[in-house]
């Protein structure tokens, strides 16, 4: 009797213990199903998502991202990783969620990896394009750079002022000024009429988008803030196109506006309009252009 209470007994506690393990895996099923996992690095999950989806080209993430973020500038991101990767010399990324460096244009260079930007080679010396360093030109050769200068001249440009104009604007005359004069002479261009030609059509005022008035009579608008350039002169002793450095390039005016677009009414107090200065702003995009291409 005793043999078979024991077997009984022995039954029981083995029942005991298969029921209680059959209760264990239910319990832990349905913890498992109201258990949320970690998205891996690389990788997101929005609210509601079942799954984790790779960060698209040019993002990434942190373990348990809801979204990814751009790289950085000077990095960049291909389709596939979970880091963003550092631009290689002779490369750059100037700005974010980049999915590739760009190669440095033509008479640019940079040393360093993971840079925005290019540095401009200095006079005398050039580059190919996407080079981490720039070459001395051979003799007989030379690569210059181009030259910018901007500000407010406080004069008018005899680009303005001209015969049709004049019959627009009653203050003004067909003049040779000499200022804007002077600068062409010296080799300069106003790069805003290379993008916007017409005085009449394109006026480009600058002056004054705050002072209107000068006592009880109207202002003269002018466009007395402008950039200029000077264009490099390429070539050997006769200038001709053979004999420029393969690498050598020159800024070319693509895009250009004056701001703000929408002069503000006089009514509103200085310090409460968006663009509080007595000057308008002059914006002028340029593109770099190689001798081979111009």
């Amino acid at each position: 009797a005793s043999d078979r209470s024991r077997c009984l007994s022995s039954t029981l506690r083995q029942s005991e213990r298969k029921a209680t393990v059959k209760k264990t895996d239910r319990q832990s099923a349905v913890a498992a199903r109201h258990a949320c996992t970690a998205c891996a690095k690389g990788q997101y999950s929005p609210r509601s998502w079942v799954t984790c989806q790779a960060c698209p080209a040019g993002k990434i993430s942190q373990g348990g991202a809801a979204e990814c973020t751009d790289c950085a500038k000077g990095k960049y991101h291909p389709s596939t990783g979970s880091a963003c990767i550092p631009c290689d010399r002779g490369k750059f990324a100037d700005w974010t969620g980049f999915t590739e460096c760009q190669h440095c244009p033509m008479g640019q260079f940079q040393s360093q990896i993971g840079y925005a930007a290019c540095e401009v080679c200095t006079p005398g010396w050039y580059s190919t394009s996407g080079q981490f360093e720039c070459l001395q030109c051979p003799e007989g050769k030379y690569s210059p750079i181009p030259v910018l200068v901007g500000g407010d001249w406080n004069t008018p440009s005899h680009l303005d002022w001209t015969l049709d104009t004049s019959r627009v604007y009653k203050r003004r005359r067909n003049l040779p000024l000499p200022v804007s004069l002077a600068m062409k002479d010296a080799g300069f261009t106003d790069t805003y009429r290379i993008v916007e030609p017409n005085p009449v059509q394109s006026p480009g005022l600058t002056w004054s988008p705050m002072f209107r008035m000068s006592g009880e009579k109207d202002q003269g608008f002018e466009r007395i803030d402008r950039i200029y350039l000077k264009d490099p002169v390429f070539g050997g002793s006769d200038g001709s196109e053979q004999d420029q450095p393969a690498a050598a390039a020159t800024l070319q005016p693509r895009r250009a506006a004056v701001y703000p677009l929408v002069w503000e009414s006089d009514e509103i107090p200085v310090l409460e309009r968006s663009f509080p200065s007595d000057h308008g702003a002059v914006l002028v995009e340029f593109d770099w252009v190689t001798s081979a291409t111009r």
